[in-house]
């Protein structure tokens, strides 16, 4: 189920959903952790498959005027992750988090040891077949911290942030800082 809340600068101790909508894949259930918002509305998700890099979307004139009980989600991308990554080990390929650019020209996936970013926007319909490493994505090293769990651009779409959900021992989870060029 996708809810969602008006942004605010604070929220109170409960806050009334602005939207709601159940949604099913077109091929059957999934594991997934991450969701992005493009700029047109639409929501992205991503499921946690270490095989296959599997992107479905929900327009948003379904979670908007969603009026049957269960919207089907639209499959992006199905791509073999051996394809775009063949030496990374299945962990490192299984998506946490993710976030779209400020612009929409660009999204984030994050997974437990690095970050890749990819060069295209998901609302024109990208064609992997034609992606090469190095122009259309790349992948990002970051500072490896225990379970890794969001990702986030900044407001410049250049800079991220992005996160554990645990702590260190006692020490507090760290929210890591990237200032790309």
């Amino acid at each position: 189920e996708l809810v969602v809340v008006e942004e605010r600068t604070d929220f109170p101790a409960q806050v009334e959903a602005a939207y709601r909508v159940r949604m099913r894949y077109p091929d059957g259930p999934h594991d997934a952790e991450a969701l992005g918002v493009h700029p047109d509305g639409s929501v992205y998700i991503t499921t946690k498959d270490s095989r296959r890099l599997q992107i479905y979307k929900l327009k948003r004139e379904q979670w908007h005027s969603s009026k049957t009980s269960v919207e089907t989600l639209e499959t992006v991308l199905d791509v073999d992750w051996t394809t775009l990554r063949p030496k990374a080990l299945a962990f490192t390929r299984q998506v946490t988090a993710m976030d779209i650019a400020p612009n929409g020209k660009s999204f984030l996936l994050l997974n437990y040891s690095d970050a890749v970013e990819f060069l295209v926007d998901l609302s024109a319909n990208p064609d992997p077949s034609k992606w090469k490493d190095g122009v259309d994505y790349r992948a990002i090293s970051l500072t490896t911290l225990e379970q890794e769990e969001a990702i986030a651009y900044l407001p410049d779409g250049r800079s991220l942030l992005y996160d554990t959900e645990r702590a260190l021992s006692a020490r507090p989870a760290r929210i890591m800082r990237m200032d790309c060029r």
